[in-house]
């Protein structure tokens, strides 16, 4: 018997066991201990960013994780890995970086057993079930009770890391809605051969989408996109067709400006993009690259221009699936989950955190961010009025 029940062992499920009262119990059906968070940033953790806002995340309802953001922050998290002694850095655009990825989850797991949380590892559950006021937990090696139960089990990315749906199930099994969960945070695949030779081709771009514009680097690849830019547009997929590349923020000069010594429209426009990526999109424009510039229409020219400055993703384009996929977009939706306590609305004592929920954030740390302030969210709801189990 088990004040609060924890179902997997992540970045969300440890933070609510590091800071639960009373008796508490994580159930992890993997044998190793927030295995995703260990690899996490080829072992480089990005924990937590400066930046970190209700704007930086997709959800049906952003305001959601307004009350826990304000309620954990950045700070709070420097402070405990400062306790452990741990070592980070700021780099770009606020993003923060621990220097080992097994010290944080390693952290978190000191944090727990000092808390006197317990964890269980290679656990099968069977079934969750509800009478009156008790969970009960039947799995394959014992049953357990509790209180309150926190659904931590993380999204569908990279299942070889041991992602499973079980957290969505559980929640539809209590009467909760899904938003369809799709790949975040991943490449896209374009249609046809139009990045077959422009592979390895590295650009600064602004992506814009409504009024959101950001600045990130963008990798051409044989089969389509990839980069900080495109994890950000992989984000928004929905809107995919309507996100617009500026190709060269940093040189908007209209080609008949760079027209001396009569050059031709292709070296002319190798001025502005990289000289493979002007070949291809002179051949896409069906215009010929020998052209001079200086004999150009101004129709040809503002094809050109627009092509380079307001990049259309063609139809057809995809974001790359859950096996390459940082998280997952979608997830348990947040209309029946109170965002002051993360407890269903549906159901006493049922929670959710972390990436199960239909809130997930740009690339930058703050996906991690939303695990810690999430579930130390929930933990403190249940503190308030846990008994002494």
């Amino acid at each position: 018997m088990f004040n609060t029940i924890i179902i997997g062992a992540g970045a969300a499920g440890l933070m609510a066991g590091a800071h639960s009262h009373g008796s508490t119990l994580i159930l992890e059906h993997s044998g190793v201990i927030a295995r995703k968070l260990r690899v996490t940033g080829g072992g480089a953790c990005n924990f937590s960013n400066l930046n970190v806002s209700p704007d930086k995340y997709q959800s049906e309802n952003i305001n959601f994780c307004r009350s826990a953001l304000a309620g954990y922050s950045t700070s709070d998290f420097l402070e405990l890995m400062k306790r452990y002694k741990l070592a980070w850095e700021e780099r770009e655009n606020g993003e923060l970086f621990a220097f080992s990825a097994p010290a944080i989850a390693d952290m978190l797991i000191s944090e727990c057993r000092s808390n006197g949380t317990a964890i269980k590892t290679n656990i099968t559950i069977k079934s969750i079930d509800k009478d009156d006021d008790l969970f009960t937990v039947t799995t394959e090696t014992g049953v357990f009770q509790g209180e309150n139960l926190i659904i931590a089990t993380g999204g569908k990315s990279i299942p070889k890391l041991g992602a499973t749906e079980f957290g969505m199930r559980i929640a539809k099994q209590f009467g909760h809605t899904l938003v369809h969960a799709r790949p975040a945070l991943t490449s896209i695949t374009l249609p046809g051969g139009f990045c077959a030779e422009l592979a390895g081709i590295t650009l600064m771009v602004d992506v814009t989408l409504k009024r959101t514009t950001i600045r990130r680097n963008l990798l051409f690849t044989h089969h389509g996109l990839t980069g900080p830019a495109a994890f950000w547009i992989s984000l928004y997929a929905q809107d995919m067709h309507d996100i617009s590349i500026d190709l060269a923020p940093n040189n908007r000069e209209d080609i008949v400006h760079l027209a001396a010594g009569g050059r031709s429209i292709l070296n002319a426009t190798s001025l502005v993009v990289p000289k493979a990526l002007a070949r291809v999109i002179l051949d896409d424009l069906e215009i010929n690259s020998d052209d001079k510039v200086a004999t150009a229409t101004k129709e040809t020219r503002k094809a050109i221009h627009d092509m380079i400055h307001s990049f259309r993703i063609p139809q057809g384009a995809k974001a790359d699936g859950f096996d390459k996929a940082e998280v997952t977009a979608g997830g348990v939706s947040t209309k029946d989950i109170n965002s002051s306590t993360m407890e269903s609305k549906l159901v006493k004592g049922l929670y959710f955190v972390g990436e199960v929920l239909d809130m997930t954030g740009q690339l930058g740390g703050y996906n991690l961010h939303w695990a810690w302030a999430s579930g130390v969210k929930a933990a403190e709801s249940i503190n308030q009025y846990s008994t002494t189990l």
